[in-house]
This record gives C-alpha cells, structure tokens and sequence, in this order.
C-alpha cells in the first residue's frame, strides 16, 4: 500500500486557532472553485472543537497545503444557531449541492431533552454564513445500534445515483441513505464497521473519512491499535458499492496507513480527511490528542491502483 509523507513536522493549524474551545478536531476541506464564483480562497478548512466547544470554525488557504489562514469572524456557526441542541457541537461535514447551489453542513451535538449525540444540518450559499434547518436533528440511529441508543454523530457523506448516502457512528460505524440528504434510512446490513480485536482495533472506533474509488468506498478511521489505550493510529478498509446497496460489500481491512512519530502528535492520530488535488491525495488528520490538525500525501494515482486491484 502507498505510505503517506508528512508535509510539515508542525500542525497546519494549532489551538491558537479556536480560541473559544480547549481542542480543535474534525478538518473538512472544500475546493471552493467548484462552488462560489468568488471565494475568499480556493479552499476552504472547517474545524471545531470537542466537547467544550460552541462553534464551526473556519480556514482559508489557495492551496491545499497553505498557508491557512483562519476567518476573522470566526465562530461562523454556533450553538446560539442550532435550536435545538445544546452542550456543544462539533465535526463539521460540508457538501456542495450544485443543482441547488447551495452547501449543506452536517454538525452533531447534544439534542436538547434525549440522550447521546445526534446530527443536524445547516444551509449556506457562500460558505460563510449559515442558517439552520428545523430545530433539532435530522438523523439519529436505528434501534439496533445498541449501547448508544439513537446517537448518531461525525457523519461523512457522499452522494451517488442521485442519492446522499452518509456514515456515522454509533455502536461501531453505520450507513444510512437519503434522497434528498435530510430524512434517511438505515443500511440492512448495519453495522458497517465494528471493533475487531483480532484486527488489533480496541476500545473504540473513533471519526472517519471516506473516498470514493469508482465502485469502491475506501474508508479512513482511527482505532487504539493496543489494549492499552495510548497509541491510536490511522487505517483503512474498503467496500465494494456495486448495484444495490443492500448487496454491497463485503468490507475488506487493510491495517494502518499513518502512526505517530512525532514528539507533538504524542502517540495519538485521529480524524482523517482526505481530498484529492491534481495528482495528490492529502490526508488532513489530528494529532496530540486534538492538539493540531495537520497534514500527508501520497500520490493518487498509485493509491488509486492500489484500491482497485486490491478493493
């Protein structure tokens, strides 16, 4: 499999960037080309902090390497914005729906009256100011996700067919589907992904990405690798999404595609996020405990061959 190289031995982004949390976590980047005539820069880096946290932050950069700089008016979204929920909220999603021209934003946070973690959904049509849909959330579980009853928070969504298919956690990671990306159903064959001790996977499957390889979803997320849990690292599986998709699979794992090594990362990566540019795919992830978000890449074409024959 082709190994990610770190761009900096540095965050991208640091804690110095979310003044109004303790952690920053959750990148999202969008080729903002592809959206607005006009944009600030060409992409665009949302953030949030974790769990002490009230606000959608954001960063702007021509490149996806950088220089990022963060938006002045940051928070752009928050929880005085969300009725509905409360606490906080965090792992910003955002998705460009062109035959609308507006972005959907998926967020998730505490829903005011019901346990657990639910998700909800803004609108905007530049990227910057953003305005709520309904009060409350637009997707909570299915009863089988137990141990969680109803959350369902980090979604990744990807659209194909002419329909939103999202993945979130809950109990393990799931898959739902939608027509028109706010009222969903479940996946029959739920869970997608569940914590494999044989797999060297312990404690939890945290926040994930997805990338879409032609018929394959190739599937980003971060797991304790050891039972004790002090060394989370990045991995990867893929699944087969060919016809119906109560038919695809089955999920194939491929072990690790990026571990700590340096001394700020302190032996901990989460929230993968990929994207792919000309012929780059970087990998957006957190270090240090949601100290830092940084930065690899690898060259698509050979990850892409990669996915393909091996998928």
């Amino acid at each position: 499999m082709p190994s990610f190289t770190r761009i900096t031995n540095t965050p991208i982004l640091d804690l110095t960037a979310c003044p109004w949390g303790k952690t920053i976590m959750f990148p999202t980047v969008v080729d903002m080309s592809a959206c607005l005539e006009d944009p600030i820069d060409r992409f665009y880096l949302y953030f949030a902090p974790h769990h002490n946290g009230g606000g959608i932050g954001l960063a702007t950069a021509p490149h996806p390497q950088g220089p990022w700089r963060t938006y002045q008016k940051n928070p752009i979204f928050s929880l005085n914005d969300a009725p509905g929920f409360t606490h906080h909220m965090s792992s910003p999603e955002l998705i460009f729906i062109p035959e609308k021209n507006i972005s959907y934003m998926y967020f998730h946070g505490h829903a005011e009256g019901i346990k657990g973690q639910y998700t909800g959904l803004a609108r905007s049509e530049d990227g910057l100011q953003f305005k709520m849909y309904g009060q409350g959330p637009i997707l909570s579980s299915d009863s089988s996700a137990s141990g969680r009853p109803g959350s369902a928070a980090y979604l990744r969504v990807f659209r194909r067919d002419g329909m939103f298919y999202g993945a979130y956690m809950s109990r393990g990671h799931r898959l739902a589907r939608s027509a028109d990306g706010i009222k969903w159903e479940h996946w029959p064959q739920n869970p997608l992904i569940a914590l494999s001790e044989a797999d060297s996977e312990y404690d939890r499957i945290r926040h994930a990405s997805i990338l879409l390889f032609g018929d394959i979803l190739a599937y980003f997320y971060s797991t304790y690798s050891e039972p004790a849990p002090d060394r989370e690292v990045i991995k990867l599986a893929t699944l087969p999404i060919k016809g119906d998709w109560e038919e695809w699979g089955p999920l194939r794992r491929w072990g690790e595609v990026l571990a700590a090594e340096l001394a700020w990362e302190e032996n901990n990566l989460r929230d993968p996020f990929l994207l792919r540019y000309e012929d780059k795919l970087y990998m957006y992830y957190v270090g240090g405990k949601e100290k830092g978000i940084a930065l690899a890449v690898t060259d698509y074409e050979k990850f892409s061959l990669f996915i393909r024959e091996m998928g």
